[in-house]
């Protein structure tokens, strides 16, 4: 029976070291089948940013001098095939944050070889740096954005639930004058009444989800 494990590549800033190391594992195999006179096909390609290509079937085609040039590499792919032992491998890996194209391929018909060529690939692709966002560099200045920002929307609804009961129920509500302490007041203390009504419609919420049990996850296995 032929199974294939895929593996999603996000989130990773690879060096030409971590793809020379994954690189070693397909021609680790290759020269495997090579040496067993099996009927096979390895192949390295790497595309540049002006859309020309390269292609080997050595990986010495990752050396700095290969890929020293007028445009910088922008695409990685790897491939092999051993036709007669039905086993077969693809890693594409690309600029940028796209979700498609940026994968990891193994496949074969033998279960142990699969499983160990995936573990160990796996690792290489894993010992790579992992890409950092600001955000998660910085949550706490994402929460204050989060909570400004629902506080802004809560004082807009206030603000617009008085106008309608003010047109709709005639109330006698006075408009302050421009220059008086309290509309001075209310102009400066805005913001910090935003970030307090959202950090407060936040709390509420995390103490309701914790009355309420934990929520459930679904994980992807890779």
């Amino acid at each position: 029976m032929r199974v294939t494990r895929t593996l999603t590549v996000r989130n990773r800033v690879f060096a030409i070291n971590d793809l020379k190391r994954i690189a070693a594992v397909f021609d680790r195999e290759a020269e495997r089948s090579r040496n067993a006179k099996k009927h096979h096909l390895v192949s390295f390609q790497v595309t540049f940013e002006d859309e020309a290509s390269i292609q080997s079937d050595s990986p010495d085609i990752l050396d700095e001098e290969v890929l020293t040039g007028p445009s910088r590499p922008v695409k990685f792919r790897f491939r092999f095939n051993d036709y007669d032992d039905h086993r077969d491998l693809t890693f594409s890996i690309a600029h940028g944050d796209s979700r498609y194209g940026n994968e990891l391929g193994v496949a074969s018909d033998d279960q142990e070889w699969l499983k160990a060529t995936y573990l160990t690939l796996k690792e290489a692709i894993e010992s790579s740096r992992q890409q950092e966002f600001w955000w998660k560099k910085h949550p706490t200045i994402l929460l204050h954005l989060i909570a400004i920002g629902i506080g802004s929307l809560i004082w807009l609804v206030l603000l617009a639930g008085i106008t309608i009961l003010d047109k709709v129920a005639a109330l006698p509500i006075a408009r302050l004058p421009d220059d008086s302490a309290w509309r001075v007041f209310i102009n400066r203390t805005q913001p910090l009444f935003y970030l307090l009504t959202g950090c407060g419609v936040g709390f509420w919420g995390s103490r309701m989800r914790t009355m309420l049990g934990p929520g459930s996850s679904v994980c992807g296995q890779t």
